[in-house]
């Protein structure tokens, strides 16, 4: 019996860890757009090799409102120990929607493994009607 919650532990933890999400390796380019209510922001990178999926950009829980920026995690799940995956720096992309920030937010900082990129906040130019 203990050995068998034993197991079960290990596989519950090894799976958990197989998992989690990591900085990819570096990120390359970052835009921040204002679209109605919403901003959207898109990053692209690259990681360490292929198998790699499930990008998220994660906004930091700590946003200094003196810096004007917002620091966004670029991040996503490597593959996992036993997988045979392309071993060379393989390109990623990910878009984030959210909530307009507080007024005083000018730019954002994404921020990866290596290095990170800041970008101002632009907004969307309306359509004029006829074009």
């Amino acid at each position: 019996m203990r050995f068998c919650a034993a197991l079960l532990l290990f596989l519950i933890a090894s799976a958990a860890s197989a998992s989690a999400q990591t900085p990819v390796y570096r990120v390359d380019h970052a835009i921040a757009v204002i679209e109605g209510v919403n901003l959207v922001v898109t990053a692209r990178g690259a990681v360490r090799s292929g198998g790699w999926n499930h990008a998220k950009l994660v906004v930091s829980k700590t946003i200094a409102p003196e810096t004007h920026e917002i620091q966004i995690e670029f991040v996503a799940t490597p593959p996992g120990n036993k997988s045979a995956v392309a071993q060379s720096i393989v390109p990623i992309g990910v878009k984030l929607r959210m909530r307009l920030p507080s007024s005083g937010m000018t730019s954002i900082k994404v921020v990866s493994e290596t290095n990170s990129v800041t970008a101002r906040i632009i907004p969307k130019k309306p359509r004029l009607a006829g074009k």
